[in-house]
Protein backbone atom coordinates (compact mmCIF):
# COMPACT_ATOMS: atom_id res chain seq x y z
CA UNK A 1 0.00 0.00 0.00
CA UNK A 2 2.01 3.18 -0.90
CA UNK A 3 1.79 6.24 1.22
CA UNK A 4 -1.01 8.16 0.00
CA UNK A 5 -3.30 4.80 0.34
CA UNK A 6 -1.97 4.79 3.86
CA UNK A 7 -2.93 8.11 4.42
CA UNK A 8 -6.37 7.40 3.53
CA UNK A 9 -6.85 4.47 5.80
CA UNK A 10 -5.50 6.53 8.36
CA UNK A 11 -7.95 9.33 7.82
CA UNK A 12 -11.11 6.64 7.49
CA UNK A 13 -10.34 5.06 10.72
CA UNK A 14 -9.91 8.14 12.51
CA UNK A 15 -13.18 9.31 11.27
CA UNK A 16 -14.82 5.68 11.70
CA UNK A 17 -13.65 5.77 15.65
CA UNK A 18 -15.70 9.06 16.00
CA UNK A 19 -18.62 8.23 14.62
CA UNK A 20 -18.63 5.45 17.11
CA UNK A 21 -18.43 7.92 20.08
CA UNK A 22 -19.85 10.71 18.89
CA UNK A 23 -23.09 8.20 17.53
CA UNK A 24 -26.80 8.50 18.27
CA UNK A 25 -27.34 11.49 15.86
CA UNK A 26 -27.39 10.08 12.90
CA UNK A 27 -29.35 11.30 9.29
CA UNK A 28 -30.64 8.20 7.32
CA UNK A 29 -28.07 8.99 4.95
CA UNK A 30 -25.39 6.15 4.07
CA UNK A 31 -23.45 8.03 1.78
CA UNK A 32 -23.13 11.21 4.03
CA UNK A 33 -23.64 10.52 7.88
CA UNK A 34 -23.14 13.37 10.18
CA UNK A 35 -22.89 12.91 13.96
CA UNK A 36 -24.01 15.56 15.89
CA UNK A 37 -21.97 17.15 17.89
CA UNK A 38 -22.46 18.55 22.13
CA UNK A 39 -24.24 21.57 22.56
CA UNK A 40 -20.74 23.25 24.27
CA UNK A 41 -21.78 26.88 25.10
CA UNK A 42 -19.51 29.96 26.82
CA UNK A 43 -21.47 32.56 27.74
CA UNK A 44 -19.56 35.90 28.36
CA UNK A 45 -19.67 38.36 30.75
CA UNK A 46 -20.79 38.54 34.79
CA UNK A 47 -20.76 35.73 35.79
CA UNK A 48 -18.74 33.70 32.65
CA UNK A 49 -20.47 30.23 31.98
CA UNK A 50 -19.55 27.20 30.12
CA UNK A 51 -22.20 24.60 30.21
CA UNK A 52 -21.15 21.35 28.60
CA UNK A 53 -24.07 18.03 27.70
CA UNK A 54 -22.49 15.14 28.41
CA UNK A 55 -25.04 12.78 26.30
CA UNK A 56 -25.09 9.00 27.19
CA UNK A 57 -23.60 9.43 30.82
CA UNK A 58 -25.90 7.72 33.06
CA UNK A 59 -25.95 10.76 35.59
CA UNK A 60 -28.94 10.86 37.90
CA UNK A 61 -27.73 12.41 41.26
CA UNK A 62 -27.02 16.03 40.96
CA UNK A 63 -23.87 18.05 42.80
CA UNK A 64 -22.93 21.74 43.25
CA UNK A 65 -19.03 22.52 44.23
CA UNK A 66 -17.40 25.53 44.98
CA UNK A 67 -13.73 26.38 43.44
CA UNK A 68 -11.76 26.69 45.75
CA UNK A 69 -9.73 30.33 45.76
CA UNK A 70 -12.21 31.72 43.66
CA UNK A 71 -15.22 33.51 45.38
CA UNK A 72 -18.39 32.60 43.95
CA UNK A 73 -17.28 31.03 41.15
CA UNK A 74 -18.66 26.75 41.36
CA UNK A 75 -19.00 23.85 39.05
CA UNK A 76 -22.55 22.31 38.96
CA UNK A 77 -22.93 18.35 37.97
CA UNK A 78 -26.77 18.64 36.51
CA UNK A 79 -28.45 15.15 36.53
CA UNK A 80 -29.99 13.72 33.09
CA UNK A 81 -33.57 14.07 33.40
CA UNK A 82 -35.86 11.93 30.77
CA UNK A 83 -34.69 12.76 27.33
CA UNK A 84 -32.42 16.02 28.64
CA UNK A 85 -28.78 15.11 29.22
CA UNK A 86 -26.75 15.35 32.21
CA UNK A 87 -24.74 18.89 32.02
CA UNK A 88 -21.94 20.40 33.31
CA UNK A 89 -22.19 23.80 34.28
CA UNK A 90 -19.29 26.12 35.31
CA UNK A 91 -20.06 29.81 36.42
CA UNK A 92 -16.94 32.52 37.46
CA UNK A 93 -17.71 35.42 38.48
CA UNK A 94 -15.43 38.18 36.39
CA UNK A 95 -13.60 39.31 39.56
CA UNK A 96 -11.94 36.26 39.85
CA UNK A 97 -10.64 35.53 36.57
CA UNK A 98 -7.54 37.55 37.42
CA UNK A 99 -6.55 35.86 40.71
CA UNK A 100 -2.93 35.50 41.93
CA UNK A 101 -3.84 33.01 44.81
CA UNK A 102 -4.74 30.65 42.18
CA UNK A 103 -2.17 30.66 40.12
CA UNK A 104 0.40 29.82 43.04
CA UNK A 105 -1.60 25.79 42.65
CA UNK A 106 0.85 23.24 41.05
CA UNK A 107 0.38 23.36 37.61
CA UNK A 108 -1.89 20.63 36.45
CA UNK A 109 -2.43 18.23 32.88
CA UNK A 110 -5.05 15.94 31.94
CA UNK A 111 -5.23 12.52 34.22
CA UNK A 112 -2.21 10.40 33.43
CA UNK A 113 0.16 13.50 32.60
CA UNK A 114 -0.90 14.34 28.93
CA UNK A 115 -0.52 17.84 27.80
CA UNK A 116 -3.43 20.09 27.44
CA UNK A 117 -4.30 20.81 24.17
CA UNK A 118 -3.85 24.06 22.41
CA UNK A 119 -2.46 25.16 25.69
CA UNK A 120 1.14 26.88 26.01
CA UNK A 121 3.73 24.01 28.11
CA UNK A 122 0.38 21.93 28.14
CA UNK A 123 -0.25 22.49 31.87
CA UNK A 124 -2.11 25.35 34.03
CA UNK A 125 -2.84 25.99 37.40
CA UNK A 126 -5.58 23.31 38.43
CA UNK A 127 -7.55 22.30 41.14
CA UNK A 128 -9.73 18.54 41.43
CA UNK A 129 -13.09 18.97 41.99
CA UNK A 130 -14.09 15.52 43.88
CA UNK A 131 -17.36 14.80 42.79
CA UNK A 132 -19.26 11.53 44.97
CA UNK A 133 -19.57 8.22 43.04
CA UNK A 134 -18.00 10.04 39.68
CA UNK A 135 -14.99 10.77 38.30
CA UNK A 136 -12.88 14.24 39.16
CA UNK A 137 -13.97 17.28 37.66
CA UNK A 138 -10.82 19.51 36.83
CA UNK A 139 -11.31 23.62 36.82
CA UNK A 140 -8.01 24.98 35.36
CA UNK A 141 -7.11 29.00 35.23
CA UNK A 142 -4.06 30.44 33.43
CA UNK A 143 -2.74 34.43 32.88
CA UNK A 144 -4.68 34.21 29.08
CA UNK A 145 -6.55 30.56 29.33
CA UNK A 146 -9.21 29.34 31.61
CA UNK A 147 -10.21 25.30 31.27
CA UNK A 148 -12.52 22.65 32.57
CA UNK A 149 -12.14 19.08 31.85
CA UNK A 150 -14.87 17.08 32.81
CA UNK A 151 -14.42 12.85 32.27
CA UNK A 152 -16.81 10.56 30.61
CA UNK A 153 -17.37 6.62 31.09
CA UNK A 154 -17.75 4.26 28.11
CA UNK A 155 -16.07 3.05 24.91
CA UNK A 156 -13.30 5.87 23.85
CA UNK A 157 -12.13 6.81 20.25
CA UNK A 158 -8.24 5.87 19.93
CA UNK A 159 -8.22 9.75 18.53
CA UNK A 160 -8.23 13.26 19.82
CA UNK A 161 -10.18 15.17 18.11
CA UNK A 162 -10.41 19.50 18.67
CA UNK A 163 -12.90 21.82 17.22
CA UNK A 164 -12.75 25.29 18.05
CA UNK A 165 -15.52 27.65 19.53
CA UNK A 166 -16.27 31.22 18.44
CA UNK A 167 -18.93 34.26 18.71
CA UNK A 168 -21.41 35.04 16.19
CA UNK A 169 -18.79 37.36 14.69
CA UNK A 170 -16.86 34.52 14.21
CA UNK A 171 -14.10 34.88 16.71
CA UNK A 172 -12.48 32.43 18.13
CA UNK A 173 -12.63 32.06 21.99
CA UNK A 174 -11.58 28.85 22.33
CA UNK A 175 -11.51 25.11 21.55
CA UNK A 176 -13.10 21.62 22.59
CA UNK A 177 -11.28 18.64 22.73
CA UNK A 178 -12.28 14.84 22.88
CA UNK A 179 -10.03 12.83 25.23
CA UNK A 180 -9.69 9.43 24.55
CA UNK A 181 -9.00 6.79 27.58
CA UNK A 182 -5.31 5.86 27.47
CA UNK A 183 -3.11 3.78 29.75
CA UNK A 184 -6.63 3.65 32.18
CA UNK A 185 -6.58 7.25 32.34
CA UNK A 186 -9.95 9.07 31.79
CA UNK A 187 -11.15 10.10 28.60
CA UNK A 188 -13.45 12.85 28.28
CA UNK A 189 -14.38 16.54 27.27
CA UNK A 190 -11.85 19.44 28.07
CA UNK A 191 -13.15 22.86 26.96
CA UNK A 192 -11.05 25.70 26.97
CA UNK A 193 -11.24 29.50 26.31
CA UNK A 194 -9.74 33.25 26.56
CA UNK A 195 -11.21 34.20 29.70
CA UNK A 196 -10.20 37.97 28.73
CA UNK A 197 -12.19 37.71 25.87
CA UNK A 198 -14.91 35.92 27.81
CA UNK A 199 -15.12 38.76 30.48
CA UNK A 200 -14.93 42.11 27.83
CA UNK A 201 -17.45 40.95 25.28
CA UNK A 202 -20.76 40.42 26.06
CA UNK A 203 -22.45 37.44 24.12
CA UNK A 204 -21.44 33.60 24.12
CA UNK A 205 -19.27 31.48 22.12
CA UNK A 206 -20.37 27.87 20.42
CA UNK A 207 -19.17 24.91 17.67
CA UNK A 208 -20.60 27.00 14.43
CA UNK A 209 -20.47 24.99 11.19
CA UNK A 210 -17.58 26.81 10.13
CA UNK A 211 -16.07 25.49 13.55
CA UNK A 212 -16.18 22.43 11.61
CA UNK A 213 -13.57 23.34 8.30
CA UNK A 214 -11.18 24.03 11.20
CA UNK A 215 -10.88 20.53 13.30
CA UNK A 216 -7.88 18.86 14.08
CA UNK A 217 -7.43 14.85 14.49
CA UNK A 218 -4.15 14.29 16.71
CA UNK A 219 -3.13 17.80 15.64
CA UNK A 220 -3.42 17.54 12.12
CA UNK A 221 -6.06 19.74 10.69
CA UNK A 222 -9.07 18.37 8.75
CA UNK A 223 -12.23 19.60 7.17
CA UNK A 224 -15.06 17.30 9.35
CA UNK A 225 -17.70 19.35 8.04
CA UNK A 226 -19.17 16.41 5.97
CA UNK A 227 -18.71 14.46 9.27
CA UNK A 228 -20.27 16.39 12.25
CA UNK A 229 -23.30 18.96 12.26
CA UNK A 230 -23.59 21.07 15.24
CA UNK A 231 -26.87 22.71 16.99
CA UNK A 232 -27.35 26.13 15.44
Amino acid sequence: MNTKNLYKAGRMMAILSLIIVFGGAWKCNWLNPKIKLPNVKVTFGDPVTLSLPLSGQEITVGAKLDVPDLEGAFVELIPQIGNVPATVFLSVPAKVFDNPAFRLRDPGTLPGGRPLPKVAEGKLPAVALEVPQWNNIVFYLGLEVAGLFAPTTGKEPDVQLTLPISDNSGRNIGFITRIPQENGANGGYFVSFNWNLATTNPGEAIIHRSDLANASIEGIPYDLSEVFETSE
